[in-house]
């Protein structure tokens, strides 16, 4: 016959080894840290979707324009537009803080690190390239300029390649950081917005004209293989994923084509449902877009086919870029500046909280108990 203190002994036990389950050191914190954050966060700033994903507001710079951001461990490098670069200290999320600012003119309008450099595209100042080994010090280590207007950039190994608006698609030689040079231009008059490279190939947004792909594979000549027309509407931003190309389409939002075959693209979906699409980032399980005034998008295209949209951030910026990094989300939202999120799946059985299932087994469980524990009593 089993007693009253044994009784007690189980139900906590099972409590106790529940919890254990359910939880990891990860888990605690992602879980408390939302439930801090979500307490002081203001209704205005979190827009859920499908219930699929949760993005909280953490943290935000202000007082800026902010064009493009790039992460890297505990800096933020901003493209603040006619302001040229902001270097935040990022080390806390909630508190993002200016250590530096770096102007000499231009349009800083994209930015990419490697290193202890930083390459931005600058405008009609061109491709400018500083030293921030010392972020509070950030120098001019090099620069290019041969007229046209620099809108994105992307560095692989000694190259950069730069999506010039009027001067189509220049790579230039960084093995002299001091002294860069062009060797190889690609220029058909199209307006060349954004420039993603993979392999012996570069990847362009090329405007009205759509997507264009190009070979590389000798810079010094660049060569148009293939082109996919977006009917007239303005692609502005292209990245790659497991031989998927994403293209941030402007109003027709996001479409998504197969270039498994490069001079074959073959568009395979699409999505939009408002807003105008100005920048993607693409993770392992998403595709991000910076959607103009319908602020951020997070879609899942694990069936490229049919994008089906998990959140949406909208507090009223004008979505032109976003990075992310785990999961944070470093959103530059226009005027709205810097806004830093932090993604919160709420599926019961995802990371990055409590697992329910083995609580509600426990809560149960433990009621059983009770009611035993009870009918016990009444027969004493």
């Amino acid at each position: 016959m089993i007693g009253k203190k044994p009784i007690k002994q189980i139900f906590l036990g099972i409590l106790i080894i529940t919890l254990f389950n359910s939880l990891s050191l990860n888990n605690i914190f992602v879980f408390c840290h939302a439930s801090q954050l979500e307490s002081s966060a203001t209704s205005n700033t979190l827009q859920t979707n499908t219930g699929e994903l949760t993005l909280m507001k953490l943290g935000e710079y202000v007082g800026i324009e902010a064009m493009s951001v790039w992460v890297s461990g505990d800096l933020a490098f901003l493209a603040d537009d006619t302001n040229g670069l902001i270097i935040l200290n990022v080390s806390d999320p909630s508190d993002p803080r200016r250590i530096k600012r770096f102007d000499d003119g231009g349009y800083a309008l994209d930015i990419t690190s490697e290193g202890p450099y930083v390459f931005v595209a600058d405008g009609d100042n061109g491709l400018e390239i500083l030293d921030v080994s010392f972020p509070d010090a950030p120098k001019k280590k090099g620069q290019f300029y041969d007229g046209g207007f620099a809108e994105d950039v992307v560095v692989v190994g000694y190259y950069a390649f730069v999506a010039d608006l009027t001067d189509g698609l220049e790579i230039i030689d960084l093995h002299n950081l001091s002294a860069p040079t062009e060797v190889g231009q690609y220029s058909d008059g199209s307006y060349v917005y954004g420039v993603c490279v993979a392999g012996d190939y570069a990847y362009l947004a090329a405007y009205y004209e759509g997507l264009k792909i190009i070979n590389i594979s000798d810079p010094s000549s660049p060569t148009k293989v293939a082109e996919l027309p977006t009917n007239f509407i303005p692609a502005v931003d292209v990245t790659l994923k497991n031989d998927m190309a994403f293209i941030a389409n402007d109003k027709n939002g996001l479409v998504i084509v197969d270039v498994s075959y490069p001079t074959i693209p073959v568009q395979v979906g699409h999505f939009y449902d408002k807003g105008i699409a100005q920048g993607i980032f693409v993770t392992d399980e998403y595709v991000f877009v910076a959607d103009g005034y319908d602020g951020l998008e997070v879609i899942n295209v694990t069936n490229p086919s049919n994008p089906i949209e998990l959140g949406q951030f909208d507090d009223g910026g004008n979505g032109r870029n976003v990075f992310v990094e785990g999961d944070l989300i470093y959103f530059a939202a226009g005027a709205k500046g810097l806004e830093i999120l932090r993604i919160i799946s709420n599926d019961a059985t995802n990371e990055g909280g409590i697992s329910i299932l083995p609580l509600l087994m426990t809560s149960t469980l433990c009621f059983l108990l009770v009611l035993l524990l009870k009918k016990r009593r009444q027969h004493e």
